[in-house]
Parts: structure tokens; C-alpha cells; sequence
């Protein structure tokens, strides 16, 4: 099955936001915060990957609320968690766009 441009870039963002969970992950002081850290981030690449969008768009919700809780609690430097926001934005933007693509395709 060949990957279209839409599945690689979402793919691609998924991986960046993925990889910057586990990068805070390895300085937050909480390893309770770090480890939902990491697991939402290995769930958000395995459900983009398996084209689950509708999963991995959850999981960037999760994400978005733990790295805000993160901050508030002191444990997540506030420029890391406003960028990582914005990227999590930009990814549900692309699902988003996805999904009313197909539904006017499938109106068509």
C-alpha cells in the first residue's frame, strides 16, 4: 500500500511531537508525569501510523492537557509546552481537514 503525502507529513508530525514528549519526559522530576508522557506519545505514533485518526486525535488531546497540566504544576518549562501546543494545534488542523475532505468526497 503506497503512503500518500497526507498520511507521511501527519506521520511525520506525529513522530516531532512524539519525539519532544520524550525529551521532556527525560527532565521531568515526576517519573509519574514522565511515564503518561511517554505512553501518550508511543500511543500517538502508533495510532497515526495505523491510520487511526480519530484515536490520534484523542491522544493529541491528552497530550495537550498533560503538558498544560506539566506546566502549571512547575515540571514543564512554559516555552516547550506553548510550542508543543501549537504543534498539537497544527496536527489536529491536518486531521480535521482530512476528515472533511473525505466527507465531501464521499458526498460527491
Amino acid at each position: 500500500m503506497s503512503e500518500t503525502n497526507f498520511q507521511h507529513n501527519l506521520a511525520k508530525k506525529a513522530y516531532e511531537i512524539s519525539y519532544a514528549l520524550f525529551r521532556i519526559a527525560a527532565v521531568v522530576k515526576r517519573r509519574a508525569l514522565a511515564d503518561h508522557f511517554e505512553n501518550q506519545a508511543l500511543l500517538l505514533l502508533t495510532h497515526t501510523i495505523g491510520e487511526d485518526y480519530m484515536k490520534s486525535s484523542v491522544t493529541a488531546a491528552a497530550i495537550e492537557y498533560l503538558v498544560k497540566f506539566g506546566e502549571d504544576l512547575g515540571l514543564v518549562n512554559s516555552e516547550n509546552g506553548r510550542l508543543l501546543a501549537s504543534e498539537l494545534r497544527a496536527f489536529h488542523a491536518a486531521i480535521a481537514e482530512f476528515e472533511n475532505s473525505a466527507k465531501a468526497e464521499a458526498i460527491d
